[in-house]
């Protein structure tokens, strides 16, 4: 069934890392030419940080949100707690999880706490239509 899917056989592996030092603008750029809905934005962290909190995301929501400033640095917009999943939970959790939050993608992490992955609506969407019912 398809609410028994892990999120790592639906997500997107294609993960676009910009610095926090980079505009709204070239994040657009980035976003159109890639044709992806969002970027992840890693933030500058000393060797002594928790580097789960290094990494947000900006998503094209972010940026129609933000359009009057589209100069602006991506460090304060990048949303400081992305929902995070790993890549074992079920698709229909990641579903939940968006639906309460609103969001449109989740960060899939890895063992180590990196992030592996992007789940977006459109993917769960297409595992819905493609792997809706029993094998």
């Amino acid at each position: 069934m398809w609410h028994s899917i892990p999120v790592r056989d639906v997500m997107s592996m294609e993960l676009i890392t910009v610095p926090s030092s980079v505009t709204l603008r070239e994040i657009a750029a980035i976003m159109a030419k890639s044709r992806v809905h969002s970027v992840v934005v890693a933030r500058p962290v000393g060797p002594a940080s928790d580097h789960r909190g290094a990494w947000r995301v900006i998503s094209d929501l972010d940026l129609l949100d933000h359009r009057g400033n589209l100069d602006a640095p991506a460090d304060p917009i990048a949303r400081a707690a992305p929902l995070v999943v790993t890549g074992d939970e079920s698709v229909d959790r990641c579903a939940a999880l968006l639906a309460e939050h609103g969001a449109s993608h989740v960060l899939v992490s890895g063992f180590d706490g990196d992030p592996v992955g992007i789940a977006s609506s459109l993917d769960l969407l297409e595992s819905m239509a493609t792997r809706g019912r029993s094998v």
